[in-house]
């Protein structure tokens, strides 16, 4: 193998060992002694490298590669510390989570990645386990382009899910559905559904970010939900906690009155939320968002 092949080999799979010495480069004070610390750890001589065809070395390409790393990482470490101001921190990230995170993160440097980047560093110092390795592994190859069509399907979902009818065909194309499953944030199974069942004056919920549907069951009989949906993956799921997105409150009546029609025995209500904790919710309840809705 050619020297400057081997170079830029090196660079390349010994990425992983530097940011999972997170304190060591932490505790370097500039992006050159990143650079050199670099070099030295990896055995990587300047003076025997070859140029390429603009004259800069391989070496002088590696560290622009490491000090673009560097930069990300920065910012993304910047704009994280933003999201836990005035978070009582009280448990360490575990290193190997750490060290993958910013294995992955690196190459980023799209502005708007980044904030999502830091959103998952932080909740995950707040939530910890929140986000799963293989969560990361997906994130890295996720575009802006993507992000942004992912959060145009999540204001139109609930329960980790969207509904499968003429009203999403008309917001979302299949490819666009298709590519996502590509992506790993969508389901590949075509059969799922939201089944749900609901005893005599019982009731069901199903969560739309801020909004709630109020299922009830007024009759002396049990009724069962049963409703296709395009499902969100975990690592869908996810990332929606991170992603920056309102839901569309006309899809959202729009498709509960669709539902009203085909379960006509049951009563649906529509409220926004609040307030909300890990075990409850608080609602506007004054405001049935159903009553006189123009979509009914």
């Amino acid at each position: 193998m050619p020297l400057w092949l081997e170079i830029i080999f090196g660079i390349i799979t010994a990425a992983a060992a530097i940011f999972g010495i997170i304190s060591t480069i932490q505790s370097q004070k500039n992006k050159k002694d990143i650079a050199n610390f670099y070099m030295q750890k990896n055995n990587i001589n300047i003076s025997s490298s070859k140029t390429v065809n603009n004259g800069n070395s391989i070496v002088q390409y590696g560290n622009t590669i490491i000090n673009n790393w560097h930069e990300n990482i920065s910012n993304i470490d910047r704009k994280a510390e933003n999201e836990l101001k005035d978070t009582k921190v009280t448990s360490n990230l575990n290193e190997c989570w750490l060290g993958d995170f910013f294995d992955n993160a690196k190459n980023c440097s799209d502005d708007f990645l980044q904030d999502m980047w830091a959103k998952i560093l932080a909740n995950e110092i707040k939530h910890p386990n929140s986000t799963s390795k293989k969560t990361l592994n997906i994130m890295k190859y996720i575009t802006k382009d993507d992000a942004v069509l992912f959060e145009k399907v999540l204001s139109y979902s609930f329960n980790g899910g969207v509904f499968k009818n003429d009203l999403l065909s008309q917001k979302i194309k299949l490819d666009d559905i298709l590519h996502l499953t590509d992506l790993g944030l969508i389901n590949s199974r075509n059969d799922l559904t939201w089944k749900n069942e609901i005893q005599s004056l019982g009731q069901a919920n199903f969560f739309a970010k801020e909004y709630v549907v109020i299922i009830s069951n007024n009759t002396a009989s049990t009724h069962y939900i049963d409703i296709p949906v395009y499902s969100f993956t975990s690592a869908g799921k996810e990332i929606s906690k991170v992603s920056n997105y309102l839901s569309d409150l006309s899809f959202l009546l729009s498709s509960i009155c669709e539902l009203k029609k085909q379960y006509n025995t049951l009563s649906f209500k529509c409220f926004k939320i609040i307030g909300k904790s890990e075990n409850s919710f608080q609602i506007d309840n004054t405001k049935d968002l159903l009553e006189n809705d123009a979509h009914e």
